[in-house]
C-alpha cells in the first residue's frame, strides 16, 4: 500500500515538474535598428530632428515601440569609431520588421545634420547637403549585422532579443565639399 501510494506521489511530482517547466515564460522581440557609424578622422556632432511625435524638449523616444523620452538629440561620435562605441548610439528602432534603414529614419526623423569641423552635412527627406548619399534614399548604403541577445530576468523567465542593426556610414570619400562642386 505505502509502495502505491510513493509511485503516485513520484508521478504527481513528476508531471508538477514537467508542467512547471512547460509554463516558464519566454519572450522574443525582434527589431530594425538604425545607427550612425563615424569611419572618418573626425571628431562627429549629430544633431537629429525627430517628428514631433517621438519629441519632448530635447529628448525623443528612441522607438516606436516605447513610451519614455530616452533618447538625446545630440550626440558626438569619436574619430574612426568601432563598433563598441555606435552600438550605445542607436539612432531609432522599430518593431516594424517590414521597414527598411531608410524608412526608419524617415518615420522618425524631419531632419539629421552631421558637423565635422566646419563642414556641415544636412540630411533631409528630399535632400542632401555636403554627402553623395541622403540617409533617408532608398538608394543609400548600410552595413548590415544581426545582434542577438538573452537575458535571464527571472527564475525561469528569460527574454530574447534579436536586432537587425543597419549602419549608415560617414565616409571621407563621400564628404563634398565646395571645392568638390
Amino acid at each position: 500500500m505505502k509502495t502505491i501510494n510513493v509511485k503516485i506521489i513520484l508521478v504527481a511530482l513528476f508531471l508538477a515538474g514537467v508542467s512547471f517547466l512547460t509554463s516558464c515564460s519566454h519572450k522574443e522581440r525582434e527589431s530594425v535598428q538604425i545607427f550612425i557609424h563615424n569611419k572618418t578622422d573626425s571628431l562627429v556632432h549629430i544633431r537629429l530632428y525627430p517628428k514631433a511625435e517621438y519629441l519632448s524638449e530635447d529628448l525623443y523616444r528612441r522607438s516606436d515601440g516605447l513610451s519614455g523620452y530616452d533618447g538625446r538629440c545630440e550626440f558626438t561620435l569619436s574619430a574612426n569609431s568601432g563598433w563598441d562605441n555606435i552600438w550605445w548610439h542607436s539612432v531609432f528602432g522599430s518593431y516594424d520588421l517590414s521597414l527598411m534603414p531608410y524608412h526608419v529614419a524617415a518615420k522618425a526623423f524631419d531632419s539629421i545634420y552631421i558637423t565635422m569641423g566646419n563642414t556641415l552635412l544636412k540630411f533631409i527627406h528630399d535632400t542632401v547637403i555636403g554627402y553623395s548619399e541622403n540617409i533617408f534614399a532608398d538608394s543609400s548604403t548600410w552595413d548590415y549585422r544581426i545582434i542577438e541577445s538573452h537575458k535571464q530576468t527571472g527564475f525561469m523567465y528569460k527574454t530574447f532579443d534579436k536586432a537587425h542593426c543597419y549602419i549608415f556610414p560617414i565616409l571621407e570619400s563621400k564628404i563634398i565639399t565646395e571645392k568638390d562642386q
